[in-house]
């Protein structure tokens, strides 16, 4: 079953307006990416991991440009697939512009991004194949933390253990408590989340989605598993426009789910 989700348009755009304007950095220094490659090596080539640690002003080693206190963008001088070792922190103001030519791949042994504070932008890439507890893909916890994809696949990320444990495993894609996140143009596809949030789950954070796509994403079967598509809870805002909700399943509330305590 497909559903388009269009909540009152002025306000919709208005409040994600708001949003971007917030999310979206002063550009400071540019940051190329030259290689495929996910080290630290001192080998003259700047990889992503490398490039996001001179944005933060913490460098590896002097094979990326310099950073700035400002907010940095990183681009690529190359494209195709980067495998990720492990998670990316990210601690500050980055703008990172895939140019649609970049597809960053967890390789189901990790999540990719881990975002502790700042005004992050991540445009036109693909994130796929991440794994982790919480957030297979994406993990926001922090009040100083505030999001924005643009023009983003997130694609088969998994939240899920291995280990019998009392820890959650919500938000196959990504997992938002507290902090901020505005989606837009983008598509949330086949992801998986053991318990709740097949696509994304929100546990108090601001969660606003315009022009997009949530289709195909599974989260638990039992019927204590909501929100196939996303799961919305304990005083968590979600804000919808003009966005296609399909084909995704749970246990209860295939689509959408939102239990007392959320707003949408």
């Amino acid at each position: 079953m497909t559903k388009v989700i269009k909540l009152i348009g002025f306000m919709a755009v208005l409040a994600f307006g708001v949003y971007a304007a917030l999310y979206q950095p002063v550009s400071a220094a540019t940051i190329q990416v030259d290689t495929l490659d996910d080290d630290t090596d001192d080998d003259g080539d700047c990889t992503l991991r490398e490039a996001i640690l001179s944005a933060e002003e913490t460098p590896a080693n002097d094979d990326c440009t310099a950073g700035s206190a400002g907010s940095d963008t990183i681009n690529f001088s190359t494209a195709g697939t980067i495998i990720v070792g492990s998670a990316f922190e990210i601690n500050s103001d980055i703008i990172i512009d895939g140019a649609n030519d970049i597809v960053l791949d967890g390789d189901g042994t990790d999540r990719l991004f881990t975002i502790l504070s700042g005004n992050v932008s991540i445009e036109s890439l693909t994130i796929q194949n991440g794994m982790a507890i919480e957030g297979g893909a994406i993990y926001i916890t922090s009040t100083q933390s505030a999001l924005m994809l643009d023009n983003v696949v997130l694609d088969s990320n998994i939240a899920s253990s291995t280990v019998i444990s009392n820890a959650p495993e919500d938000g196959g894609a990504i997992a938002l408590y507290n902090g901020t996140v505005s989606i837009m143009n983008s598509s949330i596809t086949r992801n998986h989340a053991d318990d709740d949030g097949g696509g994304i789950y929100n546990e108090g954070g601001h969660l606003t989605i315009v022009n997009s796509t949530i289709s195909s994403n599974t989260g638990g079967s039992a019927l204590f598993n909501t929100g196939g598509g996303i799961n919305s809870r304990d005083a968590a805002k979600t804000i919808l426009s003009f966005v296609t909700i399909s084909n995704n399943s749970n246990g209860d509330g295939g689509g959408l789910a939102y239990p007392v305590g959320s707003s949408g």
